[in-house]
């Protein structure tokens, strides 16, 4: 079965755009008790939330087509590969927040962890529906 890929790039990069905003806002109030902390753990939470919206498209596609995937139920089609890619970006958060020595990783990465998980959910569901049509 073919899996038509989302190409939106406008739905691609507004995705992005938003997380910069939304997670390095947050990682800055989350860590503002530090001197440069605050910046600092903006400025990777940012970065690491556009890329990694940008990623999660392509993750979310790439796994959807991975044949035991796409035979399996469609609760199966549309969670899998949001789990496999929330594995990946979660470590890669944890890690890059350690690198930047970011004093409250978990109260920083937690909330865009969890609206990650929708965002995922709902591009699966969408490139699921779309290999339906075809």
């Amino acid at each position: 079965m073919a899996i038509k890929q989302i190409s939106d790039k406008k739905y691609k990069l507004i995705s992005a755009f938003a997380a910069f905003l939304l997670w390095g806002s947050w990682a800055f109030y989350v860590n503002r008790d530090e001197e440069v902390g605050g910046f600092v753990a903006a400025f990777v939470q940012g970065t690491a939330s556009f890329l990694i919206t940008l990623f999660m498209i392509q993750s979310i596609h790439w796994f959807a087509q991975i044949k035991i995937i796409v035979e399996s139920n469609r609760l199966a089609r549309t969670g899998l590969p949001v789990i496999f890619t929330m594995m990946i970006t979660g470590g890669f958060l944890i890690l890059v927040h350690k690198l930047a020595q970011t004093q409250h990783i978990l109260s920083t990465i937690s909330p865009a962890l969890c609206v990650a998980l929708g965002f995922g959910l709902y591009t699966s569901f969408r490139i699921i529906k779309n290999s339906d049509k075809l």
